[in-house]
């Protein structure tokens, strides 16, 4: 058995078993940010694929200190549950949320799931 220590929750964590295996760009352990398994690679927790995500459906993706994320044209940045939204993101083809109507859709697709922190 392989073992590391996650650099966000500090424990020793088992690095073959699938929901402890860290995520290959930010090291944090499968337990702290599940990885995604739906359409994307489980290597990459969900946290890390959200961005790529969010530029693929809205166009762009700023990313502010806390965390939040950001399209053009909107006022403030937004943090959401990126297990949650990954999934509602997923079923919007490519810059749909582009247009202002289909921002909204998007939008209201996260929020009735759930995925927008407040």
């Amino acid at each position: 058995m392989r073992t590391y220590e996650c650099p966000q929750c500090h424990e020793d964590r088992d690095a073959d078993d699938v929901d402890e295996a860290p995520c290959l760009s930010c090291g944090v352990c499968g337990v702290c940010s599940p990885t995604s398994k739906a359409g994307g690679p489980a290597e990459y927790c969900a946290a890390c694929l959200l961005p790529d995500e969010f530029r693929r459906v809205f166009g762009t993706c700023s990313e502010a200190a806390d965390g939040g994320l950001r399209a053009t044209g909107w006022p403030d940045a937004v943090r959401y549950d990126a297990v949650a939204a990954l999934p509602v993101l997923r079923a919007f083809a490519a810059d749909h949320g582009e247009t202002e109507a289909g921002d909204a859709r998007v939008c209201r697709a996260l929020e009735a799931v759930g995925a927008v922190i407040a």
